[in-house]
C-alpha cells in the first residue's frame, strides 16, 4: 500500500546522537531547508520540539511547529492548514522566505500531503520508514525552491547495535509502539545503508526485514518469541472477530496493533461555570457555549453544540485520563460520555 514514487536516490545516515541531530536540524533550517522530524510517540515529539526551541539562539526567527494526534480537532486543523501552506505542493512562496522545522508523529507520514527537503526520523519498521521517506522531495513543482546543492536525505535516529544486543529496553518508548524484533531487523537493514533507490529497493528491504530466520542472541530471541506470541493473539482475534458474548463491539475496541491500549476522549476546557441558569463552558480558544436549563434548544442548535464540544476533545490513553466527574453529566444530551 505505497504511494507511487518517482525513481530517485535517497542518502541515508543512521545516527545515535540526538543532540547532534537537533543542531543539524537547526543548521539546515537556517540554510533554507524545510526540515521534517518524525517521532514514534507524542511524548518524544514534544521532547524534541522543546529541545529545539531551547537550542535556538535569541536571533532565530525560523518557524518551528509541532503536530500530533493529541491536539484538539480544531487546533490540529488550524496547525495543519498553516504547515501545509509551507510544506504542501503550493508552498513555493513560503519556502522562499525561510527554512523551517516541523516536528510530529505518524500523522505526518499518513494523511498529509507534505514535502520536506530534509528528513529526520526515529527508527521504525521498514515499511513505515518508506512511508516517511516518501515525504522527501515529493513535488517537482518545488524544485526551484530547494536550497542550492541539496538532495533527498534522511537521518535515522536509534540506539547503537551493542546496546540493542544487551539491553531489552534499548528502543525506549518505540518498543511499546512497534515490535522490538521488527525494529531490530529494520535496524539491520538500514543502519549500514548509505543510499537507497526508490522504488527499486523497497521489495528487497521489506523481504530482508520480515523473512523468517533463526536467532542466536538471547535478547533478540526474546524479541522474536514475543512477536510470535503477538501474531498468535492477533490470529485468535481475527477468528473471534468483534463479537463477545453475542454483543458486537465497536471497531475501536479491536486491538490489532502492537502495543495498542484503550483510549478515551477528554474534553479540554479553560472554564466551567454552573448556576441556576445552566452551564457555561469556556474552551481553550476562548469560545463560550451556554447550555441553559430553562430554555428550549432546537435540534440544529443541539447539533452545533455537540460539534463544538467534539472539536475540543483529545484522545488519550485511559490511564492518563482524569477521574470521572458527576458534573460532566450535564453534557449527556449532546455527546456520548460513557459510564462512570
Amino acid at each position: 500500500p505505497f504511494e507511487v514514487m518517482e525513481h530517485r536516490k535517497v542518502v541515508v545516515h543512521y545516527e545515535t546522537d540526538q543532540n547532534r541531530l537537533i543542531t543539524e536540524a537547526i543548521t539546515r533550517a537556517r540554510n533554507g531547508y524545510q526540515v521534517l522530524w518524525i517521532e514514534n510517540t507524542v511524548a518524544e515529539a514534544q521532547e524534541i520540539y522543546s529541545s529545539i526551541l531551547n537550542t535556538y539562539s535569541t536571533a532565530d526567527t525560523i518557524p518551528c511547529g509541532l503536530l500530533h494526534s493529541r491536539f484538539t480537532l480544531i487546533d490540529r486543523s488550524n496547525k495543519e492548514r498553516i504547515w501545509i501552506s509551507r510544506f504542501g505542493k503550493t508552498g513555493f512562496g513560503e519556502r522562499q522566505k525561510s527554512g523551517s522545522i516541523l516536528v510530529g508523529t505518524q500523522v505526518l507520514e499518513q494523511s498529509l500531503d507534505i514535502d520536506a527537503d530534509f528528513l529526520i526520523t526515529r527508527l521504525c519498521p521498514s515499511d513505515m520508514l518508506f512511508q516517511r521517506v516518501g515525504r522527501l522531495w515529493r513535488h517537482n513543482s518545488l524544485q526551484d525552491a530547494r536550497p542550492d546543492g541539496s538532495h533527498p536525505e534522511v537521518r535515522i535516529i536509534g540506539p547503537e547495535k551493542e546496546q540493542i544486543m544487551k539491553d531489552e529496553h534499548a528502543f525506549g518508548p518505540s518498543g511499546y509502539v512497534y515490535s522490538p524484533y521488527v525494529l531490530y531487523r529494520s535496524f539491520e537493514c538500514w543502519s549500514e545503508r548509505q543510499v537507497i533507490t526508490i522504488p527499486d529497493d523497497i521489495r528487497s528491504l521489506l523481504e530482508a526485514t520480515y523473512e523468517e530466520r533463526h536467532e542466536t542472541n538471547h535478547i533478540i530471541q526474546k524479541y522474536q518469541q514475543e512477536l510470535h506470541r503477538m501474531k498468535e493473539q492477533l490470529s485468535s482475534l481475527a477468528y473471534v472477530g468483534l463479537s463477545k458474548n453475542l454483543q458486537t463491539l465497536p471497531e475501536t475496541k479491536a486491538q490489532t496493533r502492537y502495543g495498542e491500549q484503550d483510549s478515551v476522549h477528554v474534553l479540554i476546557l479553560t472554564g466551567f461555570h454552573q448556576d441556576n441558569n445552566g452551564v457555561q463552558l469556556t474552551f481553550n480558544d476562548q469560545s463560550i457555549i451556554d447550555i441553559g436549563n430553562n430554555r428550549a434548544i432546537n435540534k440544529q442548535e443541539r447539533k452545533e453544540i455537540a460539534a463544538h464540544i467534539l472539536e475540543h476533545c483529545v484522545p488519550v490513553s485511559e490511564r492518563y485520563a482524569p477521574q470521572w466527574s458527576e458534573t460532566i453529566g450535564i453534557l449527556k444530551d449532546y455527546v456520548y460520555i460513557g459510564d462512570a
